[in-house]
């Protein structure tokens, strides 16, 4: 049965708080993979419904309840829904201008940094934020990719696109941090291309 009741669903007025507390204890416990949207709401005592009306999607429940706002994964899925038929060294483009525009942006930066360090900081988060990389950013470069090592070859620019961000955001590594970002796309596409092309 349709519920046809228009306006936000029954919950109480604290329901958004509950379910983000009963996330984190969820993502915690049982990991990214392991916890579902409808076990925390069936655990915070609030209809499955509100999940969605609060929040939108599982991934960015967990990015709130996480305290982490990871942009880049919808800059990433766009790229790549986009990205059938394109040869891998204009992907691979695509997909750095991708990352660096958010990471430039005045607004995601200080935000961004602030994740990275706090993940760094506290190992059961730190796990967390990785398989949370793996299952909502990896995953699409995987897909794109396909076949039996898509898998290991996504690894590979998961490394690079990790290591573009320590050396230019986080430690300041000379050239590539004051690099422009289309000498950046230039300098590293074509290692992301190599893991992209079959």
């Amino acid at each position: 049965m349709v519920n046809s009741s228009r306006g936000r669903p029954k919950g109480g007025s604290d329901a958004r708080e509950r379910l983000l507390e009963e996330a984190r204890a969820q993502f915690l416990a049982s990991g990214y993979r392991g916890t579902s949207a409808r076990s925390i709401a069936r655990e915070a005592g609030v209809d499955h419904s509100l999940v969605n009306y609060h929040f939108g999607t599982k991934r960015l429940l967990f990015a709130e309840a996480m305290e982490l706002q990871f942009s880049p994964t919808f800059a990433v899925e766009s790229v790549f829904s986009r990205a059938r038929g394109k040869p891998p060294q204009r992907v691979a483009e695509e997909f750095l201008m991708a990352i660096i525009t958010v990471w430039e942006s005045a607004g995601s930066r200080p935000v961004l940094q602030e994740t990275v360090e706090g993940v760094l900081g506290d190992p059961a988060i730190r796990g967390l934020f990785s398989e949370f990389i793996t299952a909502e950013l990896l995953t699409h470069v995987r897909d794109h990719i396909g076949g039996a090592d898509a898998s290991r070859r996504a690894a590979g620019v998961g490394t690079v696109i990790s290591g573009l961000v320590f050396a230019r955001y986080l430690i300041g590594i000379e050239p590539i941090a004051s690099m422009p970002p289309r000498d950046v796309v230039r300098t590293l596409a074509p290692m992301i291309a190599l893991q992209l092309g079959r």
